[in-house]
């Protein structure tokens, strides 16, 4: 009988470990990126995934993947094949201005080689040049931002 008590509670406390085990696991979601444009020296995708709402400012990943000369560039600099950088910015709602925060730059074998983060500052804001793709992702981000974060909701009465 002593024996059957001791496998009960051990069995209610694997039970009760692995329900606070399925409770507490937080679901990873992957990047959803949408391509906004490709230049002489990059393909440029937004993560529509990472789109958020911060005080004044939008924060954005965006995935650049190098062309041409820029590719070279990198790769020599690396010294091995470059896939992708991964650089996060902050958008100004109100100006038309961006600012830099992060990056991170992958081999081909999706391994960080690089990355570096940096403060947001309200006075480090860059100008968005027109005609440019950090203008084109701009335009971008702020259209669903405005589309998502403040179109009126659809009651269901």
């Amino acid at each position: 009988m002593a024996m059957r008590n001791a496998e009960r509670k051990s069995m209610k406390k694997t039970l009760l470990l692995i329900v606070l085990m399925i409770c507490f696991t937080v679901p990873a979601f992957g990047a959803q990126f949408v391509e906004i444009g490709t230049d002489e020296s990059h393909e440029v995708y937004v993560d529509i995934d990472s789109i958020e709402s911060r005080d004044d400012h939008m924060v954005v990943w965006i995935k650049i993947v190098p062309l041409g000369e820029q590719k070279i560039e990198v790769e020599t600099k690396h010294e091995t094949t470059v896939s992708h950088a991964l650089s996060l910015f902050a958008l100004n709602r109100i100006f038309r201005q961006m600012q830099f925060l992060s990056y991170v730059v992958y081999d081909e074998n999706d391994n960080a080689m690089e990355s570096d983060s940096f403060p947001l500052a309200p006075d480090e804001y860059q100008e968005i040049p027109p005609d440019t793709i950090i203008s084109q992702i701009y335009d971008f981000v702020m259209l669903y931002y405005h589309t998502v974060f403040e179109s009126p909701r659809i009651r269901m009465e």
